[in-house]
Protein backbone atom coordinates (compact mmCIF):
# COMPACT_ATOMS: atom_id res chain seq x y z
CA UNK A 1 0.00 0.00 0.00
CA UNK A 2 1.33 3.42 -0.94
CA UNK A 3 1.76 5.87 1.92
CA UNK A 4 -0.22 9.13 1.72
CA UNK A 5 1.80 11.99 0.20
CA UNK A 6 1.61 14.02 3.40
CA UNK A 7 2.96 11.19 5.52
CA UNK A 8 5.76 10.44 3.05
CA UNK A 9 6.76 14.09 3.09
CA UNK A 10 6.86 14.12 6.90
CA UNK A 11 9.00 10.98 7.01
CA UNK A 12 11.42 12.42 4.47
CA UNK A 13 11.73 15.81 6.15
CA UNK A 14 14.02 14.62 8.96
CA UNK A 15 16.53 12.85 6.69
CA UNK A 16 16.58 15.87 4.36
CA UNK A 17 17.40 18.18 7.25
CA UNK A 18 20.15 15.82 8.42
CA UNK A 19 21.54 15.63 4.89
CA UNK A 20 21.66 19.43 4.60
CA UNK A 21 23.35 19.83 8.00
CA UNK A 22 25.96 17.11 7.50
CA UNK A 23 26.89 18.32 4.02
CA UNK A 24 28.06 21.71 5.33
CA UNK A 25 31.69 22.47 6.11
CA UNK A 26 33.03 22.64 9.65
CA UNK A 27 33.20 26.45 9.95
CA UNK A 28 29.60 26.74 8.75
CA UNK A 29 28.28 24.06 11.11
CA UNK A 30 30.17 25.22 14.21
CA UNK A 31 29.83 28.92 13.41
CA UNK A 32 26.15 28.57 12.53
CA UNK A 33 25.23 26.77 15.75
CA UNK A 34 27.28 29.19 17.84
CA UNK A 35 25.83 32.30 16.18
CA UNK A 36 22.26 31.03 16.39
CA UNK A 37 22.46 30.16 20.09
CA UNK A 38 24.20 33.39 21.02
CA UNK A 39 21.75 35.57 19.07
CA UNK A 40 18.55 34.04 20.41
CA UNK A 41 19.97 33.92 23.96
CA UNK A 42 20.74 37.65 23.84
CA UNK A 43 17.31 38.37 22.35
CA UNK A 44 15.60 36.26 25.02
CA UNK A 45 17.56 38.03 27.77
CA UNK A 46 16.56 41.48 26.49
CA UNK A 47 12.94 40.41 26.06
CA UNK A 48 12.73 39.06 29.62
CA UNK A 49 14.36 42.21 31.05
CA UNK A 50 11.79 44.39 29.30
CA UNK A 51 8.66 42.30 29.98
CA UNK A 52 9.35 40.78 33.43
CA UNK A 53 9.36 43.11 36.47
CA UNK A 54 12.54 43.15 38.52
CA UNK A 55 10.93 41.47 41.52
CA UNK A 56 9.63 38.62 39.40
CA UNK A 57 13.04 38.19 37.80
CA UNK A 58 14.46 37.07 41.14
CA UNK A 59 11.58 34.64 41.59
CA UNK A 60 12.26 33.17 38.14
CA UNK A 61 15.95 32.83 39.01
CA UNK A 62 15.07 30.99 42.22
CA UNK A 63 12.92 28.54 40.25
CA UNK A 64 15.52 28.13 37.49
CA UNK A 65 18.49 27.47 39.79
CA UNK A 66 17.65 23.88 40.86
CA UNK A 67 16.75 22.95 37.28
CA UNK A 68 20.23 23.68 35.92
CA UNK A 69 21.87 20.44 37.21
CA UNK A 70 19.04 18.24 35.92
CA UNK A 71 18.88 19.91 32.51
CA UNK A 72 22.67 19.92 32.24
CA UNK A 73 22.85 16.22 33.05
CA UNK A 74 20.16 15.42 30.49
CA UNK A 75 21.91 17.44 27.79
CA UNK A 76 25.29 15.91 28.65
CA UNK A 77 23.85 12.38 28.48
CA UNK A 78 22.13 12.94 25.13
CA UNK A 79 25.09 14.59 23.44
CA UNK A 80 27.58 12.09 24.90
CA UNK A 81 25.44 9.19 23.69
CA UNK A 82 25.08 10.69 20.21
CA UNK A 83 28.77 11.59 19.88
CA UNK A 84 29.93 8.21 21.17
CA UNK A 85 27.61 6.32 18.81
CA UNK A 86 28.40 8.38 15.73
CA UNK A 87 32.13 8.51 16.48
CA UNK A 88 32.10 4.72 16.75
CA UNK A 89 30.55 4.46 13.29
CA UNK A 90 33.10 6.93 11.95
CA UNK A 91 35.96 4.81 13.31
CA UNK A 92 34.30 1.68 11.95
CA UNK A 93 34.11 3.25 8.49
CA UNK A 94 37.76 4.34 8.67
CA UNK A 95 38.77 0.84 9.74
CA UNK A 96 36.77 -0.67 6.87
CA UNK A 97 38.62 1.55 4.37
CA UNK A 98 41.96 0.50 5.87
CA UNK A 99 41.00 -3.19 5.71
CA UNK A 100 39.93 -2.72 2.09
CA UNK A 101 43.33 -1.23 1.29
CA UNK A 102 45.04 -4.14 3.08
CA UNK A 103 43.02 -6.67 1.05
CA UNK A 104 43.96 -4.88 -2.17
CA UNK A 105 47.65 -4.87 -1.22
CA UNK A 106 47.47 -8.56 -0.32
CA UNK A 107 45.86 -9.35 -3.69
CA UNK A 108 48.61 -7.46 -5.51
CA UNK A 109 51.33 -9.27 -3.59
CA UNK A 110 49.88 -12.74 -4.13
CA UNK A 111 49.37 -11.91 -7.81
CA UNK A 112 53.17 -11.86 -8.17
CA UNK A 113 53.49 -15.54 -7.17
CA UNK A 114 54.85 -18.09 -9.65
CA UNK A 115 52.23 -19.49 -11.99
CA UNK A 116 50.13 -16.34 -12.08
CA UNK A 117 49.85 -13.56 -14.64
CA UNK A 118 50.83 -10.76 -12.25
CA UNK A 119 50.48 -7.96 -14.81
CA UNK A 120 46.92 -8.94 -15.78
CA UNK A 121 45.72 -9.46 -12.22
CA UNK A 122 47.18 -6.16 -11.08
CA UNK A 123 45.59 -4.36 -14.00
CA UNK A 124 42.22 -5.74 -12.87
CA UNK A 125 42.90 -4.55 -9.34
CA UNK A 126 44.07 -1.15 -10.54
CA UNK A 127 40.91 -0.67 -12.62
CA UNK A 128 38.76 -1.47 -9.60
CA UNK A 129 40.65 0.82 -7.23
CA UNK A 130 40.53 3.64 -9.80
CA UNK A 131 36.75 3.31 -10.03
CA UNK A 132 36.51 3.44 -6.23
CA UNK A 133 38.73 6.49 -5.78
CA UNK A 134 37.64 8.48 -8.83
CA UNK A 135 33.94 7.65 -8.97
CA UNK A 136 32.47 5.67 -6.09
CA UNK A 137 33.87 7.75 -3.22
CA UNK A 138 32.04 10.81 -4.49
CA UNK A 139 28.76 8.87 -4.36
CA UNK A 140 29.18 7.62 -0.79
CA UNK A 141 27.82 10.83 0.83
CA UNK A 142 24.49 9.94 -0.82
CA UNK A 143 24.75 6.33 0.34
CA UNK A 144 25.21 5.05 -3.21
CA UNK A 145 27.80 2.89 -4.92
CA UNK A 146 29.29 3.07 -8.38
CA UNK A 147 27.97 0.74 -11.06
CA UNK A 148 31.41 0.86 -12.68
CA UNK A 149 33.06 -0.28 -9.45
CA UNK A 150 30.54 -3.08 -9.03
CA UNK A 151 31.05 -4.36 -12.56
CA UNK A 152 34.84 -4.05 -12.36
CA UNK A 153 34.95 -5.97 -9.09
CA UNK A 154 32.65 -8.63 -10.53
CA UNK A 155 34.91 -9.05 -13.54
CA UNK A 156 37.94 -9.22 -11.26
CA UNK A 157 36.29 -11.97 -9.20
CA UNK A 158 35.28 -14.06 -12.23
CA UNK A 159 38.66 -13.82 -13.95
CA UNK A 160 40.51 -14.56 -10.71
CA UNK A 161 38.49 -17.75 -10.22
CA UNK A 162 39.18 -18.77 -13.80
CA UNK A 163 42.92 -18.15 -13.40
CA UNK A 164 43.37 -19.99 -10.10
CA UNK A 165 41.48 -23.03 -11.40
CA UNK A 166 44.34 -23.69 -13.84
CA UNK A 167 46.66 -26.65 -13.19
CA UNK A 168 49.77 -24.45 -12.98
CA UNK A 169 48.52 -22.51 -9.95
CA UNK A 170 49.33 -24.05 -6.53
CA UNK A 171 46.31 -24.60 -4.32
CA UNK A 172 47.71 -22.43 -1.52
CA UNK A 173 48.37 -19.53 -3.89
CA UNK A 174 44.93 -19.82 -5.45
CA UNK A 175 43.29 -19.91 -2.03
CA UNK A 176 45.15 -16.80 -0.90
CA UNK A 177 44.17 -14.93 -4.05
CA UNK A 178 40.51 -15.88 -3.78
CA UNK A 179 40.49 -14.95 -0.10
CA UNK A 180 41.83 -11.49 -0.99
CA UNK A 181 39.22 -10.84 -3.67
CA UNK A 182 36.45 -12.21 -1.42
CA UNK A 183 37.61 -9.75 1.25
CA UNK A 184 37.37 -6.89 -1.24
CA UNK A 185 33.79 -7.85 -2.08
CA UNK A 186 32.78 -8.14 1.58
CA UNK A 187 34.52 -4.92 2.63
CA UNK A 188 32.96 -2.95 -0.22
CA UNK A 189 29.52 -4.07 0.93
CA UNK A 190 30.40 -3.02 4.49
CA UNK A 191 31.54 0.38 3.24
CA UNK A 192 28.33 0.93 1.29
CA UNK A 193 26.28 -0.15 4.30
CA UNK A 194 28.09 2.32 6.56
CA UNK A 195 27.65 5.08 3.98
CA UNK A 196 23.88 4.57 3.94
CA UNK A 197 23.56 4.99 7.70
CA UNK A 198 22.72 8.28 9.35
CA UNK A 199 21.90 9.46 12.84
CA UNK A 200 18.16 9.31 13.62
CA UNK A 201 16.80 12.86 13.26
CA UNK A 202 14.76 12.36 16.44
CA UNK A 203 17.97 11.94 18.47
CA UNK A 204 19.39 15.23 17.17
CA UNK A 205 16.05 16.95 17.74
CA UNK A 206 15.90 15.73 21.34
CA UNK A 207 19.49 16.82 22.03
CA UNK A 208 18.79 20.18 20.36
CA UNK A 209 15.63 20.72 22.40
CA UNK A 210 17.39 19.89 25.66
CA UNK A 211 20.16 22.35 24.74
CA UNK A 212 17.65 25.11 24.03
CA UNK A 213 15.84 24.51 27.34
CA UNK A 214 19.16 24.46 29.22
CA UNK A 215 20.21 27.80 27.69
CA UNK A 216 16.80 29.30 28.40
CA UNK A 217 17.04 28.20 32.03
CA UNK A 218 20.51 29.76 32.24
CA UNK A 219 19.12 33.03 30.86
CA UNK A 220 16.38 33.06 33.51
CA UNK A 221 18.96 32.37 36.21
CA UNK A 222 21.08 35.33 35.07
CA UNK A 223 18.23 37.88 34.91
CA UNK A 224 18.59 39.47 38.38
CA UNK A 225 22.35 39.97 38.07
CA UNK A 226 24.37 42.76 36.56
CA UNK A 227 25.41 42.36 32.94
CA UNK A 228 29.06 41.72 33.72
CA UNK A 229 28.03 38.94 36.14
CA UNK A 230 25.53 37.44 33.74
CA UNK A 231 28.16 37.12 31.02
CA UNK A 232 29.41 33.97 32.75
CA UNK A 233 26.18 32.26 31.65
CA UNK A 234 27.35 32.79 28.09
CA UNK A 235 29.76 29.93 28.65
CA UNK A 236 26.80 27.55 28.94
CA UNK A 237 25.43 28.79 25.62
CA UNK A 238 28.81 28.36 23.90
CA UNK A 239 29.32 24.83 25.21
CA UNK A 240 25.80 23.77 24.20
CA UNK A 241 26.19 25.18 20.70
CA UNK A 242 29.61 23.58 20.09
CA UNK A 243 28.49 20.21 21.48
CA UNK A 244 25.50 20.10 19.13
CA UNK A 245 27.71 21.14 16.21
CA UNK A 246 30.09 18.28 17.01
CA UNK A 247 27.16 15.83 17.01
CA UNK A 248 26.27 16.97 13.49
CA UNK A 249 29.90 16.95 12.31
CA UNK A 250 30.48 13.27 13.19
CA UNK A 251 27.05 11.95 12.17
CA UNK A 252 27.92 11.15 8.52
CA UNK A 253 31.05 8.98 8.01
CA UNK A 254 31.61 9.95 4.37
CA UNK A 255 30.69 13.63 4.22
CA UNK A 256 31.22 16.79 6.17
CA UNK A 257 34.33 18.05 7.89
CA UNK A 258 35.03 14.97 10.02
CA UNK A 259 34.75 12.16 7.50
CA UNK A 260 36.56 9.15 6.08
CA UNK A 261 38.66 9.74 2.99
CA UNK A 262 40.01 7.35 0.38
CA UNK A 263 43.64 7.88 1.37
CA UNK A 264 44.45 4.25 2.35
CA UNK A 265 43.07 2.95 -0.96
CA UNK A 266 44.73 5.76 -2.92
CA UNK A 267 48.10 4.80 -1.39
CA UNK A 268 47.75 1.23 -2.65
CA UNK A 269 46.71 2.54 -6.05
CA UNK A 270 49.75 4.79 -6.17
CA UNK A 271 52.01 1.88 -5.22
CA UNK A 272 50.46 -0.21 -7.96
CA UNK A 273 51.08 2.56 -10.50
CA UNK A 274 54.75 2.78 -9.52
CA UNK A 275 55.31 -0.98 -9.17
CA UNK A 276 56.14 -0.69 -5.47
CA UNK A 277 54.01 -3.73 -4.63
CA UNK A 278 56.06 -6.05 -6.81
CA UNK A 279 57.78 -7.55 -3.79
CA UNK A 280 57.46 -11.28 -4.32
CA UNK A 281 57.26 -11.31 -8.09
CA UNK A 282 60.00 -12.52 -10.41
CA UNK A 283 63.22 -10.46 -10.48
Amino acid sequence: MTAPPGRATQHAFGPRVMSVLTSRSGPIVFGGFLAWFLVWSVVATLAFEVTVPEGNQRNLAIVAAPLIPALGAMFAFLTAFAINTEWGQLREAQHAAELEADAAARFALVAGSPGLDAAHLRRLLQSYLLSVVDEEWALLPDGRGSETARQTLGRMFRETRAIVSGPSVPAVTGGDLLHAVDSLISLRRDRLSLASRSMPPALLLLAFASGVVLCLDAVLLALPYQQWEAVTVGGVVVVVALALALVVAVSAPFKGTISVDAHPIAVVLDELSHGDLDVIGPP
